[in-house]
């Protein structure tokens, strides 16, 4: 499918330039103050709700959003949870980038790397974007080596069943 617009936000404007270079913008200064209200509790719900997404246990759910909620009265946009960045797949990503970065000899750590992937366009014809970045060879072999040592681990702690299944 091919991608139908980019977004970027300049001052306060979002930006969508579209596949054939139409752009639309949207200025937070042009709306009245009940959209943006809905507007900000719509994004405070998505951050909230992304805090949580893929967890599985109801508490570490209750905790993800607390973090996400302490951080934003902190005034800190991009915090790593526990264990990485932002949501699974955005703490992966930072993960590995921080990985090969440090291996390329620059000391990355995973926060500074999710600080900066949140920067990202999440696509974009021209540059770096999130998209980009997960579909980057290098990069994605380092998040199967993260998922395998995860996996390892998550079987050392937790043996299998499956010989039962064969007598």
């Amino acid at each position: 499918m091919a991608k139908k617009a980019t977004t970027t936000i300049e001052g306060n404007s979002v930006i969508w330039e579209m596949a054939d270079g139409t752009k639309v913008e949207g200025d937070l200064n042009t709306f009245p103050e009940a959209i943006v209200k809905q507007l900000a509790l719509h994004g405070l719900r998505q951050k909230g709700s992304d805090a949580y997404a893929g967890l599985k246990e109801v508490a570490e759910a209750a905790e993800a959003v607390g973090r996400v909620i302490a951080q934003l009265t902190s005034g800190e946009w991009t915090v790593a949870r526990a264990g990485g960045g932002g949501g699974p797949r955005t703490t992966l990503l930072a993960e590995a980038l921080s990985r090969l970065a440090t291996a390329a000899g620059k000391e990355v750590s995973i926060e500074q790397a999710a600080e900066t992937i949140a920067q990202l366009p999440d696509e974009s014809d021209e540059g770096i974007s999130k998209k980009s970045l997960r579909a980057d060879a290098a990069v994605k072999a380092m998040i199967a080596t993260i998922k395998q040592e995860r996996a390892a681990k998550e079987l050392e702690e937790n043996p299998s069943d499956v010989a039962a299944l064969f007598g």
